[in-house]
């Protein structure tokens, strides 16, 4: 990434760049600030200060507004950060339709598209969505706004170490795929993947309901379970990517006979997949039943929304169904509760879009959690919805961006 400023060689250049460093990340702390707070509250000498502000103006990576208070003598021009001089993109590859969004330094979304990934190849599918990135290039790159990274939401087991996507759910033929660098080299810019519920967590995290907090688990409820953690503001991935697996955690001793490839326990018990199984067969079995009333005997028709409605509505078999299912996440989630001690649990996913989803859901997990556990967390729907992993995708290329010059 080219952020303009100058190669660091030696000690002293070290110093250079340690400097301009300093002195961005104290004005982007502030919404405006003069040259003379920054060098007290920096340290920096102001003859320093004037010349990084200088140069700092000359690119247009800050700005400069008209005079704020005096304590004597002129009055000071003021100065803030620019953040509309670079642009993110954010992808989030987790369903049959891709989300693109470009945001501002500040994370404001400038521009948002969605793509349907119809059927085609894998690598039909991911040339389609370079299409797009590139289509946001040409339509928002210019002398004074420039593209400064890409984060890619991706549902699998990634390896951060080895820049590789070792499996995808979405994507078969994905097999220790190099993701990060196919994409790098085609755009030209730094790219960086993760897990697509790891984004859904850091999302929450940066602009959701876990703005509050440090510690955080999403768990996201759909087809299959799954969980992203965030432990002292960072992404908790285990050695290679492939923590918050959530759907093999056992809820009980037969789950010891579930392997790898028949799928996991608590999949099998709480997924919205195995809900919407379980409710087809009861429709079956039940002609008369609401579920089939709600659905016009169309077995097609029947969704988590109406599961639940059914539920409601005195069908006993579903109010098995999402009795049974909720018992199992509050098995689980009571587990993660007493091994991480979070301060949040988000509950995302499918069933977090359900109606009136905190009576129906988040009430009685809190219900059954909370006499078990030894300190109860904040239980809480996603504030985020279905756009957690592309916004978390935009904090992504945001914070990654933290220890290089250009950010702070």
């Amino acid at each position: 990434m080219d952020t303009d400023f100058p190669e660091s060689k030696g000690s002293p250049q070290l110093m250079k760049q340690m400097n301009n460093n300093i002195v961005l990340c104290c004005i982007k702390k502030h919404e405006y600030i003069s040259r003379a707070d920054i060098s007290r509250e920096t340290g920096i000498s102001q003859p320093t200060v004037s010349k990084i502000v200088d140069y700092l103006l000359d690119k247009r990576i800050i700005l400069e507004h008209g005079k704020g208070d005096s304590c004597g003598g002129r009055r000071p021009f003021l100065l803030s950060f620019n953040h509309n001089w670079g642009y993110v993109i954010g992808a989030d590859l987790g369903g049959q339709r891709a989300k693109l969004a470009a945001a501002n330094l500040a994370g404001e979304y400038i521009e948002k598209k969605s793509l349907l990934l119809d059927g085609g190849s894998d690598e039909e599918n991911i040339e389609m969505v370079i299409n797009e990135v590139e289509s946001l290039k040409k339509q928002l790159s210019n002398k004074s706004r420039r593209f400064i990274a890409l984060s890619v939401a991706v549902p699998g087991i990634v390896d951060i170490n080895s820049r590789l996507v070792i499996r995808s759910m979405l994507f078969k033929t994905w097999k220790n795929f190099p993701l990060r660098q196919m994409l790098e080299k085609r755009v030209k810019t730094e790219v960086f993947v993760e897990n697509d519920v790891n984004m859904h967590a850091f999302g929450e995290l940066n602009y959701g309901i876990g703005m509050k907090f440090k510690n955080l688990v999403f768990v996201s409820i759909n087809p299959s379970i799954s969980a992203g953690i965030i432990i002292n503001g960072e992404i908790y991935r285990g050695y290679n990517g492939a923590s918050g697996e959530l759907g093999f955690l056992l809820v009980g001793k037969k789950g010891l006979k579930y392997g790898t490839y028949s799928g996991g326990q608590l999949d099998s018990m709480a997924s919205v997949l195995m809900i919407l199984e379980r409710a087809r067969h009861s429709a079956i079995r039940n002609k008369d039943g609401k579920l089939n009333e709600l659905a016009n005997k169309d077995l097609d028709k029947i969704s988590l929304d109406l599961v639940f409605l059914a539920a409601r509505s005195s069908d006993e078999e579903c109010k098995t169904i999402i009795r049974d299912a909720l018992e199992a996440i509050a098995v689980a989630i009571t587990n993660i509760i007493s091994v991480l001690n979070p301060e949040v649990v988000v509950i995302g996913g499918d069933i977090a879009e359900v109606f009136d989803a905190n009576e129906l859901v988040i009430k009685p997990l809190c219900e059954m959690i909370r006499p078990i556990v030894p300190e109860m967390p904040v239980v809480s729907l996603s504030l985020l919805g279905p756009d957690a992993a592309l916004q978390g995708s935009i904090a992504s290329s945001l914070d990654s961006l933290k220890n290089k010059l250009l950010l702070c």
